[in-house]
């Protein structure tokens, strides 16, 4: 799993990433061209993409069962 920070310096994403224990491998998009292309209009935005690289999933925005929904949606996935 991979999350791609949208426009914050990379001292404040360090500083966020060792607050909150957080074990994705964080990205850093400075001048959010990444999330131009996945029209990323809101944060958080998980997007599941293949391994052709083909979007099978957007979940958009934050919810109390963001993790179960997710987690759900790559076992679906990974059945197929």
């Amino acid at each position: 799993m991979l999350a791609i920070n949208l426009g914050d310096e990379k001292g404040q994403v360090i500083e966020y990433v060792r607050e909150r224990n957080i074990r994705s491998t964080v990205l850093l998009d400075p001048d959010t061209r990444v999330g131009a292309v996945y029209q990323a209009g809101s944060i958080p935005m998980q997007v599941l993409i293949d391994r052709e690289g083909v979007i099978r999933h957007v979940q958009v925005g934050y919810n109390p069962r963001m993790g179960e929904q997710l987690g759900a949606e790559i076992d679906r996935l990974k059945a197929n």
